[in-house]
C-alpha cells in the first residue's frame, strides 16, 4: 500500500468544504442544517471559554463562501470584519450577509498582506481551513496587544495528517484554553 498524498486530499477537503458551504448559501435548509450539525455548539463554547461581551469587534479570519462564525457571532450581538482571500468566496459571502439582514453586523473583505491590523479586534477568530495558519497565528501573536483574544481550531484525530495543527504551548501567552469539540476538532483560546 502506498503513502497518502496529504496535499491532493488536504485540497479535496478545502473543494468539499467550499463546495458544500457555496451550496449552503443557496438552499437555507442545507445551510441551516450544517451549520447547527458542525458549528452552533462549537461558537457557543468558544463564545463562553473567551468571555465575548455583546458589542465587541471581532476578526474572522478565513470566512468562506458561508460566513457561519460570522454569522452565529452577529446574532449574539458582536460586530464582525470577515477576511478570505478568496474573491469569489468573498462575492458569495457578501451576497448571503445582504440576503439574510446582517449586513450592518458582518463586513467582508479581501485578506492582503498588510502591516498587522489585529489590533483593532477585541478577539480573532481564525478557520480551521485556512492555508498557512501556522505562520499567520505566529505572525498574530508576534503583534498582539496584551488583553486581546484568539480563537482559531485546530483538526483532531486522522484530521492532524491534513490540517495544520498549530501548538499553543510554543507562544508566549498570558493564558490557554483547549476545548475538545464534536467532529474532528479541537477549538484554542489563547489569550495575549
Amino acid at each position: 500500500m502506498g503513502k497518502i498524498k496529504i496535499k491532493p486530499l488536504f485540497c479535496q477537503c478545502l473543494t468539499s468544504v467550499s463546495t458544500i458551504e457555496t451550496v449552503s448559501t443557496k438552499a437555507p435548509v442545507i445551510g441551516g442544517c450544517y451549520s447547527k450539525l458542525f458549528y452552533y455548539s462549537m461558537i457557543e463554547k468558544e463564545i463562553e471559554t473567551a468571555g465575548l461581551k455583546s458589542g465587541m469587534c471581532i476578526a474572522n479570519i478565513g470566512c468562506g463562501p458561508f460566513p457561519i462564525s460570522a454569522i452565529q457571532l452577529a446574532k449574539k450581538g458582536y460586530f464582525v470584519d470577515c477576511f478570505d482571500i478568496n474573491k469569489k468566496a468573498i462575492r458569495r459571502a457578501q451576497v448571503y450577509v445582504d440576503k439574510i439582514g446582517l449586513r450592518d453586523k458582518i463586513k467582508i473583505f479581501h485578506a492582503q498582506n498588510e502591516k498587522p491590523f489585529y489590533n483593532r479586534y477585541d478577539a480573532i477568530f481564525i478557520s480551521l481551513h485556512i492555508v498557512g495558519k501556522i505562520d499567520l497565528l505566529k505572525n498574530i501573536l508576534d503583534n498582539l496587544d496584551t488583553g486581546k483574544i484568539v480563537v482559531y481550531r485546530n483538526p483532531a484525530g486522522w484530521l492532524k495528517r491534513y490540517y495544520e495543527v498549530y501548538y499553543p504551548e510554543v507562544a508566549e501567552l498570558n493564558h490557554c484554553v483547549k476545548i475538545r469539540q464534536p467532529l474532528l476538532k479541537e477549538s484554542v483560546v489563547l489569550w495575549r
